[in-house]
């Protein structure tokens, strides 16, 4: 809703939506500790980027399509199909996602 509130698409607001949970449980399926994570949503007057942050094992989730293990898996890697751009970078023990969709 407050995508939408935004300006954001039902269709954007739903892909976004689905790649925080998609990602954050893949974090969580690669981890066997707790993790401690945020997310990041800006709105640009063409665009949403979403920016996951976590502290967990070090893994390139943008490259997720090389290993299709499972359904979830499967599914985070065609919402990547359909976005702009998909970046990963490590910070100071921070593993770093970001996700930007046009419209």
């Amino acid at each position: 809703e407050d995508l939408q509130s935004c300006g954001i698409s039902e269709e954007i607001a739903n892909k976004v939506e689905l790649m925080v949970e998609e990602a954050f449980m893949i974090v969580k399926e690669h981890n066997k500790k707790t993790v401690d994570a945020v997310c990041t949503i800006m709105v640009y007057d063409n665009a949403v980027r979403l920016i996951t942050r976590d502290n967990g094992k070090v893994f390139d989730i943008t490259q997720i399509n090389s290993e299709l293990k499972s359904l979830r898996h499967y599914v985070a890697a065609r919402l990547m199909e359909t976005n702009k751009e998909n970046a990963y970078l490590t910070t100071i023990s921070f593993n770093r996602n970001s996700f930007m969709w046009e419209f």
